[in-house]
C-alpha cells in the first residue's frame, strides 16, 4: 500500500491472541459457567482494545507498515 502524502504517526488497535481477547481471560479464570459482576468487569477491562503506536518507514513518498497477522487477527491501522 502506498501513500503519496506526508504522514506523522501510525497507530494500531489489535485483536489477536493477546490483545482484545476476552476468551483468553475467561479461560485463565478457569472458564466459570457464571460470572460475578466483578469478573465480568475484569474481562471487559482486560480485553479492551487500545490504540498503540506502530513503527513505520517513510521513504521516497512511500509509507511502509509491517505486520504479521495470525489466522483470526484483526488490526486497525490509523495513519495521521
Amino acid at each position: 500500500m502506498e501513500f503519496r502524502i506526508r504522514r506523522d504517526a501510525v497507530t494500531v488497535k489489535r485483536i489477536d491472541e493477546t490483545h482484545g481477547n476476552p476468551l483468553r481471560i475467561w479461560e485463565a479464570m478457569g472458564s466459570p459457567e457464571t460470572l460475578t459482576p466483578a469478573e465480568t468487569e475484569k474481562i471487559r477491562e482486560e480485553s479492551a482494545v487500545h490504540a498503540e503506536d506502530w513503527p513505520y518507514e517513510w521513504a521516497d513518498g512511500v509509507l511502509t507498515i509491517r505486520a504479521a497477522l495470525g489466522v483470526n487477527d484483526v488490526y486497525g491501522l490509523v495513519v495521521y
